[in-house]
């Protein structure tokens, strides 16, 4: 187990609790203010989950022995104040590109361990590819885990070199999608390049925010979704390959009720879909719905894109010039 030093603030109500959790007790770190004075607070972290909840206590297991069944109080005071020195430089630094760093501590402990150099070394190179200090604040709110990942330069590499990205790009792709950053090249971005191959992708550096989706947890069962609504293998690949975002949308919101409205109210034939599957890509409640009921009420029928791509103002103009002539388009 790894030690940690976490730092937590001085002359605040604070206080560390004991929790049961299986054969181990857990320390409960409570903080409700944020003063400028720290206390370290030697700590193994049993879990490293990469995504914390800010606004929860800090859950960390506790270094000495589980306690005897005679506890003594549930409550255990803070150590004494000792030096400083070793975070405040990272104070310093994150403070400078407007990061505040007991936030990220909390929802990434690694950065309080990771050294000056490295971390600059990463902003350095997030830097070169193009990124602002606006774009880097973005992308390390979004996912902390940059700042202690190694594996940046990998995964430039592969973008460049096997998905295709322009060099010149690279800084539009990271602050589209972040944790491209921190996905393993591997076992995670080369498979679904892979997949998105085999079904016919091409120009993948448009679709590298879908290079973070697990194949088997995200995109087959999108893919199983159509096959069991009745549209055949080959379609469903070739709706895939025409439009790759439907992989990536949730199928209980946005797939099965739009599918759902199309099959029972628009009267229309599946092959419309298979021709159109960007008609995912659209409102339901806002567009699909209220243009559908505009045209069943005034006898019109429009194909799938005519429908749905124009504006709000491009779709009036349509209305009348339909009502005037009383053509079907």
């Amino acid at each position: 187990m790894t030690r940690l030093p976490l730092y937590v603030l001085r002359n605040t109500p604070k206080r560390l609790e004991w929790n049961e959790r299986g054969d181990e007790e857990m320390l409960c770190l409570c903080c409700s203010s944020t003063l400028p004075f720290l206390y370290p607070v030697s700590v193994s972290l049993r879990h490293r989950n990469r995504r914390r909840n800010l606004h929860r206590p800090l859950l960390i297991s506790a270094t000495s022995s589980r306690p005897s069944s005679n506890k003594p109080s549930r409550f255990l005071p803070l150590p004494k104040k000792t030096d400083d020195a070793q975070v405040i430089p990272h104070m310093l630094l994150f403070d400078s590109i407007g990061l505040d760093f007991f936030s990220l501590a909390e929802s990434n402990p690694q950065i309080v361990n990771t050294s000056l150099s490295d971390i600059k070394s990463t902003i350095d190179l997030l830097r070169s590819i193009g990124l602002s200090s606006k774009d880097i604040r973005r992308s390390i709110d979004i996912c902390p885990e940059i700042l202690t990942t190694t594996d940046i330069t990998q995964v430039l590499t592969f973008l460049t070199r096997e998905v295709g990205v322009d060099a010149s790009k690279l800084r539009k792709v990271i602050h589209r999608q972040p944790r491209l950053l921190i996905s393993d090249v591997s076992s995670r971005l080369r498979p679904t390049l892979y997949f998105l191959k085999i079904l016919g992708v091409r120009n993948t550096a448009k679709y590298t925010s879908i290079l973070t989706k697990d194949v088997e947890e995200k995109l087959i069962p999108r893919i199983d979704f159509f096959l069991c609504a009745g549209v055949g293998t080959r379609d469903a690949r070739t709706m895939a390959r025409n439009f790759p975002q439907l992989l990536c949308y949730d199928i209980e919101e946005n797939l099965k009720p739009k599918f759902q409205f199309f099959e029972k109210e628009t009267g229309r034939d599946l092959k419309e879909l298979r021709k159109f599957p960007h008609y995912f890509a659209f409102d339901l409640s806002e567009r699909i719905m209220p243009r559908h009921s505009i045209c069943k009420e005034r006898n019109l029928f429009f194909t799938l894109p005519t429908l749905l791509k124009p504006s709000d103002e491009g779709f009036r103009e349509l209305l009348e010039e339909a009502s005037s002539s009383a053509a079907v388009l």
